[in-house]
């Protein structure tokens, strides 16, 4: 059994991590998407994930756990915004914990409450500060795309989109 009440986050020290599903298909090879140019290719016919080098510009809901992670926001990247979720998996990755060992630390003793306190304010503020490549789902089974990813900007990140823009010219 794991014991929750030594538990640390270190919001400041973290690395992305790949937090796809297997079945979800990967992003395509280009390095990363404008949102706009996404936008006009919705409604999607088949799901796909794409990735767009953004920021969270808002929050839309409050974060929610019932009955998993879920909080609805605004992207942008600086061609356009737009609404997402975050999925369950980015969230508990964000926060620290699940919401299925929130409830066993609520549970456990008052004490854990700041353990509690604190995941849920170092993933607000790992909010207000993320820019970064964020994979999202688009899907026809869902209204809403879904950030299922997200990954640090690497220099190949930039080699790819400089090597795009050569191309284009």
């Amino acid at each position: 059994m794991e014991n929750f009440d030594d538990m640390e986050v270190d919001f400041d020290q973290m690395d992305f991590v790949d937090l796809t599903d297997e079945d979800v298909p990967g992003p395509s090879e280009v390095p990363f998407h404008y949102l706009s140019d996404v936008i006009s290719q919705m409604p999607v016919k088949e799901r796909r994930v794409i990735s767009i080098k953004g920021f969270i510009m808002t929050l839309l809901s409050s974060l929610s756990c019932k009955p998993e992670w879920n909080m609805k926001v605004r992207i942008n990247d600086g061609s356009a915004s737009l609404d997402v979720v975050l999925s369950n998996k980015v969230l508990t990755w964000l926060i620290g914990f699940s919401v299925e060992q929130m409830k066993k630390m609520k549970s456990k003793s008052k004490g854990n409450m700041t353990h509690l306190q604190m995941g849920i304010q170092k993933c607000q503020q790992a909010l207000i500060d993320l820019c970064c490549i964020m994979d999202i789902e688009l899907s026809p089974l869902h209204d809403t795309p879904i950030i299922i990813n997200l990954s640090d900007v690497t220099p190949n990140h930039y080699e790819d989109l400089c090597n795009k823009v050569e191309k284009s010219l």
